[in-house]
């Protein structure tokens, strides 16, 4: 009987043991959630380049995955929109654009990111990419080819684009899509900001 108590009782000191142990590391290292994909419409806008024009019409964001959904505009060319995007911190921002869609025949689009100026404009902000520093983020899908080409493939499918934003500096994300099918009222991409 003796021994069956001691016997019970190391039982209970290593699983408090292992118990305290699984606590530690989830404290330390707790499980990541998978972001999830937020749905945003933007509000259909022309070229626009004065700040309290596009403050008018852009979507607010934050840091986080979006789906971007905008409309074709008035002018018939393209589908464009605006989101705006406050800087949290001064630190080295990506934003990713990816999964373009605008339909079956293709679409090319670009991301220019911009801030306001003193007075009522807006400057490009130049970003860093894989090709080099640009102030635009191209982008696209099935570039129209000829028709001996059967296959079509992708064509800069995904692109990420890295500047440095200072503490609250506010920037216009400029999300300009041009579907190559002339019926085509919407189209869509992806934009990450981390």
């Amino acid at each position: 009987m003796e021994t069956r108590k001691k016997f019970f009782g190391v039982v209970k000191n290593v699983a408090c043991l292992a118990l305290a142990f699984v606590m530690a590391v989830a404290f330390v290292n707790p499980m990541t959630v998978q972001a999830k994909t937020k749905k945003v419409n933007l509000t259909v806008a022309e070229n626009l380049w004065r700040a309290d024009e596009i403050e008018s019409v852009a979507t607010p964001v934050t840091k986080g995955k979006y789906k971007v959904n905008v409309k074709m505009s008035s002018n018939r060319l393209d589908c464009r929109g605006y989101m705006k995007f406050v800087a949290p911190e001064s630190k080295d921002y990506s934003f990713k654009v990816s999964n373009i869609k605008g339909g079956k025949k293709g679409a090319l689009g670009n991301v220019t990111l911009l801030t306001p100026t003193e007075g009522r404009g807006t400057e490009r902000i130049n970003v860093k990419t894989k090709g080099g520093v640009t102030d635009s983020i191209w982008f696209a899908y099935r570039y129209i080819k000829a028709k001996s080409v059967k296959k079509v493939n992708a064509c800069l499918p995904t692109r990420t684009g890295k500047t440095h934003l200072e503490q609250g500096q506010v920037v216009y994300i400029e999300v300009d899509i041009l579907p190559f099918a002339k019926k085509t009222k919407k189209a869509s991409c992806t934009i990450s900001i981390k």
